[in-house]
């Protein structure tokens, strides 16, 4: 439907309500919107991973942000990419490397303490940082409240649980540093919102220009 009546009516807007994600990627349906010809805008907001520069209390998602463009006689242009200096996901599969493990790039998370480590475990359990420091963080910014057309809360108001010690604890943290709560807690929790943006080159002076 959102194809279809973006062709229409040379815009559409999809809001989707409490989502984890879309295969863990905004990509795939973004190159899917703009295989048909139209331009293609997808965003999404996460937990609370972030911290703003400065910072070391998360307070933004890695929200990450993607868009499509269609192209005459080729595959679409299609980018996806968190406003963080590196995803979650990928900071994860670092952090799981058996034996040495590769460092995260500078300036990529923060310690408990506020301290840039490079230390991938050490990255989770404090805070992530946006890329480009407070353009990226005023990306993410953006993405957060755009995330809020779909309903749901901004990352810093998720519930807090009790850890196992008495703490509290974001129960939005991934299963491998989840403390209280547990996974089903997680998901539970999760009140998120994606949104994508299709558009008709054809409703455009300009029409398609590449």
């Amino acid at each position: 439907q959102l194809i279809d009546t973006a062709w229409e009516n040379g815009i559409c807007i999809l809001t989707i309500s409490n989502c984890r994600g879309i295969l863990g990627t905004l990509w795939s349906p973004l190159e899917q919107i703009s295989s048909t010809g139209l331009i293609a805008v997808g965003l999404c907001n996460t937990p609370a991973y972030v911290a703003w520069p400065g910072s070391r209390k998360r307070l933004l998602g890695t929200n990450p942000l993607g868009f499509g463009w269609p192209r005459r006689g080729k595959p679409p242009m299609v980018f996806d990419q968190a406003s963080s200096v590196m995803s979650r996901g990928a900071m994860e599969r670092l952090a799981s490397v058996v034996g040495e493990q590769q460092p995260l790039p500078p300036k990529a998370a923060v310690d408990d303490l506020g301290r840039h480590v490079q230390d991938p475990s050490k990255g989770l359990s404090g805070a992530m940082l946006p890329f480009g420091g407070q353009k990226g963080a005023n990306v993410a910014l953006m993405v957060e409240l755009l995330s809020l057309l779909a309903g749901g809360n901004m990352a810093f108001e998720t519930v807090k649980a009790p850890g196992a010690e008495g703490e509290e604890t974001d129960t939005f943290s991934s299963p491998t540093t989840t403390k209280g709560g547990g996974v089903e807690a997680d998901l539970a929790s999760m009140d998120r919102g994606m949104v994508f943006l299709a558009l008709s080159p054809e409703f455009f002076p300009g029409g398609m220009t590449a």
